[in-house]
C-alpha cells in the first residue's frame, strides 16, 4: 500500500488555516444534507387523493398533495429518524419512517376511506337562527397569511360556543384582505379544544371550496353538509395553495384584542396570536 503525504506550505499558520477548513467542510457536509421525498397519494379503486396533508407531526416540515394526488417533500438530513404522517379528512391516517420512504422504489401510498358516521341531533320546523364570531370588519388589522414553503398550508382558527344546545352548521364567513382579486381555495376543518387550542379532528368531513374574491367576505354554504354539534370547538380556515408560488399575497381580517390560533404547516405546530379573526359562522337550534 502506498501512502502520499499531503503536501502543506511551510508556514505553520497558513497550515493551520488549511487544516481547519478541511474540517469544518466536514463537519458541516452532514448538516446541509437535504432529503427530497416523492410520492402519490391514491384510495383503493385506484384513485388519487388531492389536498391530503403531509407532514412531521409538531416540527413545522409539510406540504400537501396537488390535483393529481402527487406531492414533494424537502427535509434537513436531521429528520431523517422522523415519522412522516399522510392524512385527509375522511381517510384513515397513514404514518410513515423518512427512512421508509426515501427507498420506497414506487411511490405510491394508499389511504383509506373511512365510512361516514351518522350523528342524530333534533333541529325543531322552525329553528332559532344564531351567530358564533364577529361580523364587522375591522380593516385596520391583520394577520398575513404565509406558510412555511409555497406548496404548504395556512390555517386560522376560529372559537365557536354552543352554550349547552345542540345545533347544525349552516354557512362560516371569514374576511380577506387582498390586495387584487384572486380565486382561493379553502378547507373547512372543525376540530375539538385541547388546552384551549385545537386538538382532534372533530368532524370528518373534506370540506372545500375555491371562489374568486376581492377584498372582503370569503361565504362556505355548509348546509348540505350535515354538520352537527353539540360541544364547543373550534372551526378552522384551511388555505390551500392550487399552484406553488401562484397565489398574490392576502390576510386574515383580525381585531387588536382576543387571541387567535394559527399554524403555517401541514400537522405542525399550533400558535396563538394576538387578536380575533374576523369570522362569524351562522348556526340552526
Amino acid at each position: 500500500m502506498c501512502y502520499i503525504s499531503p503536501i502543506l506550505p511551510s508556514t505553520p499558520s497558513i497550515r493551520v488555516k488549511i487544516i481547519l477548513t478541511i474540517l469544518l467542510s466536514c463537519c458541516l457536509l452532514p448538516a446541509i444534507a437535504q432529503l427530497h421525498l416523492k410520492g402519490t397519494l391514491i384510495q383503493p379503486g385506484p384513485r388519487n387523493i388531492p389536498f391530503a396533508n403531509i407532514g412531521i407531526s409538531q416540527k413545522d416540515q409539510g406540504t400537501i398533495s396537488n390535483a393529481e394526488g402527487e406531492f414533494s417533500l424537502q427535509l434537513p438530513s436531521s429528520c431523517l429518524h422522523d415519522t412522516i404522517t399522510l392524512s385527509c379528512p375522511g381517510y384513515f391516517i397513514q404514518q410513515v419512517p423518512v427512512s421508509d420512504m426515501i427507498i420506497n422504489r414506487t411511490g405510491i401510498y394508499i389511504l383509506y376511506p373511512k365510512e361516514e358516521e351518522t350523528v342524530s341531533v333534533s333541529i325543531s320546523m322552525n329553528p332559532d337562527l344564531d351567530t358564533s364570531g364577529i361580523k364587522d370588519p375591522a380593516g385596520s388589522s391583520r394577520i398575513p397569511a404565509t406558510s412555511n414553503s409555497s406548496s404548504d398550508i395556512f390555517e386560522v382558527a376560529q372559537l365557536i360556543k354552543m352554550n349547552g344546545k345542540e345545533g347544525q352548521v349552516n354557512s362560516a364567513h371569514l374576511f380577506l384582505q387582498l390586495q387584487q382579486p384572486d380565486i382561493l381555495t379553502f378547507r373547512i376543518n372543525f376540530y375539538q379544544i385541547e388546552n384551549g387550542m385545537p386538538g382532534k379532528r372533530l368532524i370528518d368531513k373534506n370540506i372545500i371550496l375555491t371562489q374568486s374574491i376581492s377584498n372582503g367576505w370569503f361565504d362556505i354554504d355548509l348546509s348540505n353538509y350535515n354538520i352537527l354539534l353539540s360541544q364547543d370547538c373550534y372551526i378552522s380556515y384551511e388555505y390551500l395553495p392550487t399552484a406553488a408560488g401562484s397565489t398574490r399575497p392576502f390576510a386574515i381580517d383580525t381585531r387588536k384584542n382576543g387571541t387567535l390560533s394559527v399554524r403555517k404547516s401541514s400537522h405542525g405546530r399550533w400558535q396563538q396570536k394576538k387578536g380575533t379573526p374576523t369570522a362569524y359562522v351562522e348556526i340552526s337550534y
